[in-house]
């Protein structure tokens, strides 16, 4: 027997070997990404791809049971993604839950406060004012947007990744490695945040630095499972 055929014999009984073992590694990120989305609340905030997420993942581990592994090593990957969007929007439902709720507490208590400083009546008929200068109303000039923050607290189960997908960061996940690069002091591996930690924000950047990190971040591996979000 000849050495092309024997070396066919043995990529063969490889692939087969591999198709015959359980895809534990992909069972367990797809597991990870669909418990984060579960924390992140997004059974409540993003119930629809939360749903997804967890009906992929079921029918994964139903494959597995049935040893059909070679089915279950395309279900999960996808579980995966859809877990890690549902984590997404589930974030920001919650930041844009929580600026609602904040805008709504400030106008209480400035209607508390217009209501305390009002006078009372007097017996007199009280005095027409002018109406109200139509000039002073053109001077009046819009209110400044909101100063975006130059440091980030660092939550439970979150990334870089994650953490330069959120709007008030860069809303924009591919720009991880500006932050990676500004705190390399407390950052050794681009994987591993703490909660707890407080990272620098880089404001500075220009165009040309944005894309630079964008060109890093798609070439690294880091996160990769993260990365299939983007692909359709």
């Amino acid at each position: 027997m000849g050495k092309p055929v024997l070396l066919i014999m043995a990529l063969a009984v490889l692939f087969l070997s591999a198709c015959a073992t359980a895809p534990r590694e992909e069972l367990r990120l797809a597991r990870d990404a669909v418990a984060q989305a579960r924390t992140a609340g997004a059974a409540e905030l993003a119930p629809e791809e939360y749903e997804s997420a967890r009906q992929a993942l079921h029918n994964a581990e139903n494959l597995i049971h049935y040893r059909n592994y070679r089915l279950a090593r395309k279900v999960l990957p996808m579980a995966a993604s859809l877990g890690y969007r549902a984590t997404f929007k589930a974030r920001e439902e919650r930041i844009r839950s929580e600026a609602a709720q904040k805008e709504e507490e400030q106008l209480k208590i400035k209607e508390e406060i217009s209501k305390k400083v009002q006078p009372q009546p007097d017996k007199a008929p009280p005095r027409k004012e002018p109406p109200p200068r139509i000039e002073a109303a053109k001077e009046r000039k819009p209110a400044a947007p909101p100063s975006l923050p130059s440091r980030y607290e660092v939550r439970k189960e979150e990334s870089l990744w994650l953490i330069a997908a959120l709007k008030e960061v860069y809303n924009d996940p591919l720009l991880w490695p500006l932050i990676y690069k500004a705190n390399r002091d407390q950052i050794k591996d681009p994987r591993k945040v703490f909660p707890g930690q407080i990272l620098v924000i880089p404001r500075s950047t220009g165009p040309e630095d944005q894309e630079d990190a964008r060109r890093e971040a798609r070439e690294s591996n880091f996160f990769s499972v993260e990365r299939s979000i983007l692909t359709p």
